[in-house]
């Protein structure tokens, strides 16, 4: 599951159009692109636009735990690595270009 597959899974449970959806926060286009994963959301849009929709953070992301994804498994140790500034341990279990 993708940011875009998961905002295109609320929006429709939701039952909001792409334009409620990203209204005030993003182009419609733009969030259409999103939804398709042609374009990366920025956190801070992502959570203005739940925010604004009144969607839970933690519901959204509940999704991607439950499925433990393994890219978002390495690309969480990378973050939280990066935040500690420890870059062996981003790196210990897989190589992974940092660039």
């Amino acid at each position: 599951m993708t940011i875009g597959q998961q905002l295109k899974k609320t929006r429709l449970l939701f039952g909001l159009t792409q334009e409620e959806m990203s209204a005030g926060i993003v182009s419609k286009s733009f969030y259409s692109r999103v939804e398709r994963d042609k374009n990366a959301i920025t956190i801070n849009k992502l959570i203005a636009m739940l925010n604004a929709n009144n969607i839970s953070l933690n519901d959204f992301f509940r999704k991607f735990d439950n499925e433990e994804l393994p890219e978002l498994k390495v690309q969480r140790k990378i973050y939280t690595a990066y935040n500690e500034r420890n870059i062996v341990e981003a790196t210990s279990d897989r190589k992974v270009s940092l660039f």
